[in-house]
């Protein structure tokens, strides 16, 4: 299967850019991003195979931990069990700028689907 590249500068983005990633998100493709270090893989968590074919990708076993990126913080409890304080921390850090997290991802989500294939 031959990769497409496109390149979505932040200054100038191009919406139809965007839209073909997030369409390629929907037809359950793998996306490849820059990150602050490196650059990360992305798929869209509600396709079932997602987290298997990223997995698989970087030959990770099924109890890899991987990142969820969310659009808000206040849609995280959507997909992960977060404690109050936890909650709480994450608040502070995105004010500040920044926010991450090792959190328990919900049965419902990707990953615990993936993990029963």
């Amino acid at each position: 299967m031959a990769a497409e590249i496109q390149h979505i500068y932040l200054e100038h983005p191009q919406q139809r850019l965007i839209k073909r990633a997030v369409d390629f998100l929907k037809e359950g493709k793998i996306i490849l991003y820059p990150t602050d270090t490196l650059y990360g893989l992305g798929a869209d968590v509600l396709q079932r195979d997602s987290f298997s074919r990223i997995l698989k990708i970087k030959s990770a076993s099924h109890h890899k931990l991987l990142t969820l990126i969310c659009p808000d913080l206040k849609d995280i409890s959507n997909w992960a069990v977060v404690p109050d304080l936890a909650y709480k921390v994450m608040r502070r850090a995105k004010a500040k700028g920044s926010s991450a997290a090792a959190i328990r991802c919900r049965s419902s989500t990707a990953r615990s689907r993936a993990s029963r294939l």
